[in-house]
């Protein structure tokens, strides 16, 4: 069984789904990769990652940046990760959460501040989520999308992976739910 201690996923690590295939991450149309996993359980909660990229010289790109996870169930951010190739001249990258029938963009924070890509290329920057917890927390519908801002100028290779929780309560007992 792979070791699933960590939320940062390493290419060439193969994942192990039921059946016994190889887990391959989706990717978007942009060509952001998306991968989500139940990493483990403890006493009444799961947790869970989603991971989004933004490849290359696309990181200069703020359009590129996309929306990575719609919530099927209620869940809630533990922490955001973060790593970067190149640094940026003063660009920052936040975890938005966007509520149902909201336009990308027009959401809110879902962590404490935003990443500095200015500083620290090839270097993994960890964030709580926010103290707003109504901002922290996904309903079903909900989405999240990784929002660019300042100047993106040489930026490269940016990588994202948050870590939620869901309460086993919260868990559908059926198809029919």
């Amino acid at each position: 069984m792979p070791n699933q201690d960590s939320i940062i996923k390493v290419e060439g690590i193969e994942m192990f789904g039921s059946t016994g295939k190889v887990l391959t991450p989706p990717v978007s149309p942009t060509g952001a990769i998306q991968q989500h996993q139940i990493i483990r359980t403890f006493e009444d909660f799961v947790t869970f990652e989603v991971s989004a990229w933004v490849p290359g010289a696309d990181a200069v790109t703020a359009s590129l940046y996309p929306i990575f996870y719609v919530a099927t169930v209620r869940c809630f951010l533990l922490e955001a990760k973060l790593r970067h190739d190149v640094n940026s001249s003063s660009g920052t990258v936040d975890v938005e959460k966007i509520v149902n029938g909201t336009a990308k963009g027009s959401g809110v924070s879902m962590i404490e501040s935003t990443f500095s890509t200015a500083s620290g290329a090839r270097t993994t920057i960890r964030k709580k989520p926010t103290g707003t917890l109504a901002n922290a927390q996904l309903s079903p519908g909900d989405a999240v999308a990784l929002k660019a801002g300042g100047t993106l100028t040489s930026l490269s290779d940016v990588a994202v992976t948050c870590l939620f929780g869901i309460s086993m309560r919260d868990l559908p007992t059926s198809f029919g739910v």
